[in-house]
């Protein structure tokens, strides 16, 4: 249903009941999906007025559900919405994402039908991901927790007026089945990270990443408590 003032919107609520859309028909707009025969079924819930909108619910997911995507979100400006989205004027917006997952096989026709090198994506086993992302007066926050088949990343990250900085953990991840090496191990341990980007906002200006490794296994050793920081300025880098 739409609601309307003097041709401008006041009101608009959609729904959505396990709708059905064939991703070769969705082509027509993203056309690396042209690929993937797949079928997705879609259920979502969309409330909105002239300065806000929430969408309590937006599931994805295909009939084996080798993909299982559960969001909700919200949003609010300080204009009409419609003046506001196009702009991305928008005063704060949040999305909780409580499940994104993919098996091996929604992966694998992904990576072909984009036509990527599909090594990395065959030893991944899967991947899901769960997590929330805010913003408020143009900082962007994100924490999250990321898991495959070579083990479990958590991240907590804030952005604004161009830095980056935050912290990404993990308690045991498979580097050398990740780099298809024998020479690593199993690592774990915290990487915290604080970068700058360049004006246009398209490349790393800056960077310092301080890690520091409770256990890392290479060269048929385990080292624990180790440490390291790499530094990088306008694209030379040190350690």
């Amino acid at each position: 249903s739409i609601g309307l003032s003097n041709g401008r919107l006041t009101a608009l609520q959609l729904s959505s009941n396990h709708s059905a859309v064939d991703m070769r028909e969705a082509a027509l707009f993203v056309p690396s999906l042209r690929g993937i025969d797949r079928t997705l079924f879609v259920d979502a819930e969309l409330r909105a007025d002239s300065l806000s909108a929430e969408v309590s619910k937006f599931n994805v997911n295909t009939s084996g559900r080798e993909l299982d995507v559960r969001l909700a979100g919200s949003l609010r400006t300080d204009q009409h919405i419609i003046d506001a989205l196009p702009k991305g004027r928008m005063s704060a917006w949040n999305i909780d994402i409580a499940k994104i997952r993919a098996d091996q096989g929604m992966i694998d026709a992904v990576m072909s039908a984009a036509g990527l090198d599909a090594t990395l994506g065959s030893r991944l086993e899967g991947v899901s991901y769960a997590g929330f992302v805010s913003c408020d007066d143009g900082r962007v926050t994100a924490d999250g927790t990321a898991k495959c088949g070579l083990g479990e990343m958590k991240h907590s990250l804030s952005y604004l007026d161009g830095k980056i900085c935050g912290q990404i953990e993990t308690d045991g991840m498979q580097l050398g089945r990740m780099l298809s090496t024998d020479a690593v191990g199993q690592a774990a341990g915290v990487a915290e990270v604080d970068m700058t980007l360049s004006p246009d906002r398209k490349h790393i200006k800056t960077a310092d990443v301080d890690i520091r490794l409770s256990e890392l296994a290479a060269l048929d050793h385990v080292y624990r408590n180790a440490q390291a920081k790499l530094s990088a300025k306008d694209g030379a880098a040190q350690v």
